[in-house]
């Protein structure tokens, strides 16, 4: 190891002992320590203690910036008064009640008003059901079943998606068969969608990707990308999927209005509920 590596390390042991305890602990029932992979890290992760604002602190008393911001979901920050206040007015009235209510009316109404794509939503409980039910839709009012994504996009967990057709991506307990009508190509690539396209349009029900890759090191789309992009599915009457999750938060109505390109079907999450399930 780097001697650089080293000291850091050193000093990381030695500012966040107490995270180190409560992962000793917390790995005895949750596997790593951490329920989300990206949450966990060597030789342990953080364990906050609370958050206000733009910081985050920790059992130490280290008060930190948070700059993950939830993956993007907590743009108001922690602890934000109004959400507070808002939080607790709602709970005040009951959590589920398993039936259409107000709420559902007006953050679709105001969804649908804003973004191009939407005509109306379905609620999920996650992104990665949002992006399996929107390749679903895709399938059945298609009639095929292939779908192309992109080189590194992040659509969620399910096997479909999580399946890569590239070697060397880790997909341990996915079969093989799940990438048997998953297509790739990669991000920016405008030919090789093309090629790809029109060599699969007789069965091919939908594109998926999204606007700009997240996970995948947020790559922007060169300039008319998107457009090309819209512009090939639909001279090959292929579905366009904006899976929109994680870009949601650069505009009101998304990069779809940024950059003037609607899809057929949209995925968003994330901001939209500001860090609570929506």
């Amino acid at each position: 190891m780097h001697p650089v590596a080293q000291k850091i390390i050193a000093e990381y042991q030695k500012r966040f002992p107490l995270s180190r305890e409560r992962h000793e602990q917390l790995i005895r029932y949750i596997p790593g320590g951490a329920t989300r992979s990206l949450s966990y890290f060597k030789p342990w992760p953080l364990h906050i203690s609370h958050g206000q604002g733009a910081h985050v602190y920790t059992h130490e008393g280290h008060a930190l910036l948070d700059v993950t911001n939830a993956y993007g979901a907590l743009i108001h920050g922690h602890g934000d008064p109004d959400v507070a206040a808002a939080v607790c007015a709602g709970i005040e009235k009951g959590s589920q009640y398993s039936t259409p209510t107000d709420g559902q009316f007006k953050l679709a109404k105001l969804l649908c008003d804003r973004v191009p794509g939407f005509d109306r939503v379905r609620f999920l409980n996650s992104g990665t059901e949002a992006t399996m039910f929107a390749m679903r839709t895709a399938r059945a009012f298609t009639g095929r079943d292939k779908v192309l994504k992109m080189s590194g996009g992040f659509h969620g967990t399910h096997d479909a998606v999580a399946a890569s057709t590239k070697k060397n991506v880790i997909t341990a307990g996915i079969p093989a068969a799940m990438t048997r009508d998953i297509l790739e190509v990669p991000f920016n690539d405008a030919a090789a969608l093309e090629k790809t396209v029109s060599a699969h349009a007789g069965d091919l029900a939908a594109v998926i990707m999204e606007p700009f890759l997240g996970a995948g090191g947020v790559v922007l789309p060169e300039n008319g990308y998107l457009k090309t992009v819209r512009e090939i599915t639909k001279a090959h009457d292929v579905l366009l999927i904006f899976d929109e999750i994680f870009s949601f938060r650069v505009d009101t109505g998304g990069c779809q209005k940024r950059f003037n390109v609607t899809p057929d079907i949209t995925t968003v999450g994330k901001v939209v509920g500001g860090g609570l399930p929506i």
